[in-house]
């Protein structure tokens, strides 16, 4: 009765044609909504740059500074990349053997892996902030705003690996609408909320890192209230007995190349920016 339960509820949340039917459209169904995420966050750097430039047009300083910290914003990003991948992976792996126990404890393990790197982040971050700008060839103009863009945008690292923990769920789902919705509400609300941080509210280009930090976490409620309404399979039952060991080894055997593949470009480009 259990086994025909389980495989009810399976059935209910299965993406129509995962497992059967052309693959052609299944690939454009699954593919057109991060195309669509990623124009949008595309879009969102083109506007960002725009209003950093804007505070002070004779002065390349703020955006310059802003750009000597991005090989730290791409490692945050190499790092969330991995977690969702590693996710992903079990995430389908465990529909695909209709294996309930590896789905409770995928959400609660990558949730305490996001956690604890988030954590190391942001105290390291905030421990060497003035030595992890200078290692990254920050000087005069571009080391005062850099270093103050530094210190407003490390709590986005954390909002970032959480937020990788849930849409690496959704994607090993298949259900990539969300993702989508998620990363337009991410982007839109950065651009919305820049200009109001930055000029409105007079605070410059310590704006432009609040405005992104809010973004995300409007982005990261966003995709909680997606698991908390019952749209996914997998549920996020918030327990600390969910956490597995053996579940975090294989988020990061399967995430950590792909992540250090992407740490390597981004201990290149700080290389460029001391160049």
């Amino acid at each position: 009765m259990e086994n025909e339960k389980i495989e009810e509820d399976f059935k209910k949340k299965e993406i129509k044609g995962m497992f059967g039917g052309p693959i052609l459209p299944l690939i454009v169904k699954l593919s057109a909504p991060i195309f669509a995420g990623m124009v949008f966050h595309l879009l969102y750097n083109i506007t960002d740059t725009m209003w950093i430039s804007r505070i002070d047009l004779s002065d390349p300083s703020y955006v310059g500074g802003t750009g000597i910290i991005f090989p730290i914003i791409f490692l945050a990003i190499a790092i969330s990349n991995g977690i969702t991948i590693g996710i992903s992976s079990l995430v389908a792996r465990g529909i695909g053997e209709r294996n309930t126990a590896i789905l409770n404890r995928t959400s609660e393990s990558g949730l305490a892996i996001a956690i604890i790197l988030g954590a190391l982040v942001v105290i390291t971050g905030y421990i060497f902030d003035e030595s992890i700008v200078r290692t990254l060839g920050a000087e005069g103009d571009f080391f005062i705003h850099g270093l103050e863009y530094f210190r407003y945008i490390i709590p986005v690292a954390a909002l970032m690996f959480i937020s990788s923990v849930f849409n690496g769920i959704l994607q090993g789902e298949g259900q990539m609408k969300f993702v989508m919705v998620s990363m337009i509400i991410g982007t839109l609300g950065n651009i919305i909320l820049d200009p109001i941080f930055i000029f409105t509210f007079n605070l410059g280009i310590r704006g432009a890192a609040i405005a992104t930090g809010v973004a995300q976490f409007i982005s990261v409620i966003y995709i909680i209230s997606v698991f908390l309404r019952g749209k996914t399979l997998v549920r996020v039952e918030w327990k600390i007995a969910n956490i597995s060991r053996t579940s975090i080894r294989k988020i990061a055997n399967i995430g950590l190349p792909q992540a250090l593949s992407q740490i390597v470009m981004s201990l290149s480009f700080l290389i460029f920016n001391r160049v």
